[in-house]
Parts: C-alpha cells; sequence; structure tokens
C-alpha cells in the first residue's frame, strides 16, 4: 500500500528550531518595537515571545539592516510554514523548549495524524494566533469579519503616533539600550528613504527622552556618567542620519539647537494618515515638558 507516516493522537515531531539562532536574535521589547517601527512594521512577521520568562524581552530573527528574514533563519524549515485559516485544524504548533527557545512541532492535538510518506507533496500548516491579526488586516488576507477588520486598519493608520507616544515613557535602560543598538545599525546610504525617515524620528525622540531623563537625574547617580556617553552616541547618530537623509533645513535647525522645531518637522510627515488636529495632538504632546507622565495606552483620538 501507499506508504505514509503516522503520528498518534497528540504525538509530536520536532520540525526544528524557529528562533533564536543567534545571541543578537534576544532583544529588548523596547528596542525591538523601534526597530520594526523603522522597517514598516515587517519585523513583527517573525518575531515571537520568549515563553512568558520575561515580558520585556523578545525573539526577533530579522536582518537588523534590511528587517527581513536573516539568512541563517531563512536555511530553517519552520520559517516556510504557513498558516491554515481558522476554521481548519493546524498541523505544526509552536512550543518553547526549556531553555525557551521556540520549536515547530508537527502533529494534531486530538487525533491521529497521516502524512504521506511517498514523495508525495503535503503542505503543512500553523495558526499564529489572535495577536497575529493585525499582520493579517496589514498583508490583507485577514479572515475577521469586514467589520472588525475596520478597527484594525483604523489602529494601523494611527500606528506612527503610538510607536512615538510609547518612546516617550521609556526609561532609562529602554533609552540607552535603543541607542546603542540604532548606533550600531543605523540606516545605510542604500537603505530605502522612508527607512532613513523613519530612523532619523527615532533618533530625535530618543534625544528628546534622554534629555529629559538626564534632566532628572541625580549628579550622584553612578548611571549618569553612562548616560552621557549614550547622548553622546545619539548625537553622532543623528548627524550621520541628518547626512543621509539630505534635508538642508533639517541640518540647519540641528545646529541652531532648535530641537523642538526639528522635531516636529521630521515627525509630523510620518504621521500623515492621521487627521490634522489629531497629528497636532501627538506633537504637542510629545514636546510637553510632562512627556515623562505619558501613558502608551492614553488614547490620541479628541
Amino acid at each position: 500500500g501507499r506508504k505514509t507516516m503516522v503520528l498518534n493522537e497528540s504525538e509530536m515531531l520536532d520540525l526544528g528550531v524557529y528562533a533564536p539562532f543567534r545571541s543578537q536574535d534576544l532583544k529588548l521589547q523596547s528596542v525591538f518595537l523601534l526597530k520594526n517601527y523603522v522597517h514598516a512594521l515587517k519585523c513583527e512577521e517573525w518575531s515571537f515571545d520568549v515563553g512568558g520568562k520575561d515580558d520585556s524581552l523578545q525573539y526577533d530573527i530579522t536582518d537588523d539592516y534590511t528587517g527581513d528574514i536573516h539568512e541563517i533563519a531563512a536555511k530553517h524549515i519552520p520559517a516556510y510554514v504557513n498558516e491554515c485559516k481558522m476554521e481548519n485544524t493546524p498541523t505544526v504548533h509552536a512550543r518553547h523548549d526549556p531553555q525557551s527557545a521556540v520549536h515547530y512541532l508537527l502533529g494534531v492535538q486530538n487525533k491521529k495524524f497521516v502524512l504521506p510518506a511517498d514523495g508525495t507533496p503535503s503542505e503543512i500548516f500553523i495558526n499564529y494566533g489572535p495577536d497575529y491579526e493585525r499582520v493579517r488586516v496589514r498583508k490583507n488576507y485577514s479572515f475577521l469579519p469586514i467589520s472588525e477588520q475596520q478597527s484594525h486598519k483604523k489602529t494601523l493608520s494611527s500606528e506612527g503616533a503610538e510607536y512615538f507616544v510609547e518612546l516617550c515613557s521609556f526609561c532609562n535602560r529602554d533609552v540607552s539600550s535603543c541607542i546603542r543598538f540604532f548606533s550600531d545599525n543605523f540606516a545605510r546610504e542604500n537603505s530605502d528613504s522612508s527607512v532613513i525617515d523613519r530612523s532619523l524620528a527615532v533618533a530625535l525622540l530618543l534625544r528628546h527622552r534622554a534629555r529629559i531623563l538626564h534632566s532628572g537625574m541625580d549628579t550622584n547617580n553612578p548611571f549618569v556618567i553612562e548616560f552621557e556617553s549614550d547622548l553622546k552616541r545619539c548625537e553622532d547618530l543623528i548627524q550621520r542620519l541628518l547626512h543621509l537623509h539630505q534635508n538642508k533645513r533639517l541640518t540647519e535647525l540641528n545646529k541652531a539647537q532648535a530641537f523642538d522645531i526639528l522635531l516636529r518637522e521630521s515627525i509630523t510627515p510620518l504621521l500623515h494618515e492621521l487627521e490634522p488636529s489629531k497629528v497636532e495632538k501627538v506633537v504637542t504632546k510629545i514636546l510637553d515638558s510632562n512627556v515623562a507622565s505619558i501613558s502608551f495606552h492614553e488614547p490620541i483620538s479628541n
């Protein structure tokens, strides 16, 4: 008869690791948040939680310069498992091992699973769950009713504003980690113009947040010297990004230390999907001296 591979009920075959493959695949949530924004949200297609051990960390198997899946991860089978429809039964499941690495397991939870073993192609599928819905909506293959998709699309249209406002609540550790990451992985001359635009906005917002945090630091705080070094790195990063940006006015604003105007003129074009009144509200909120108290969940709408 036909050759088959049979997995009994709840019996699972390990297909291999989905993440991580390199030490840099483990990132602070704050770093991943900004990297994902800079690369137009495509990094979140390849991200995974670390298994509940630390919700401030995130697995990210994308290249830091391009935002696309990196070469090592692309050589492994789990990266190519597609999603099934909601009404279908997934045959692949993501699970964390004791060290928190993510594995893809082949099998079905509540029944026997039979797969051809004679060379006949047979696609296997996974379900990424409800948290992946924003990616499905953005890539136009959501399984939700049209009415429910609209709320997700509305959220996506204000994505930049939400990212900017959350950045303005970052703590010392988050700001320092993000400055160091972007200093080492900043946009290149052949980078897409949108990546350069977003990188500059992020760097200016990091400087803005860092200056607020620095002004409130006790001079006896041993972290002050290290934080001041990070501020200097941020200044260097901004200089490099302004050079790539090739906008004379923005460069002149930075030289004149007209930082608020520079920040306003850099981030406003990135919020073009919002109504002008909402854009103004977001920008004003960010520039407010009490910005340190902003909550990410504070509504942006009027």
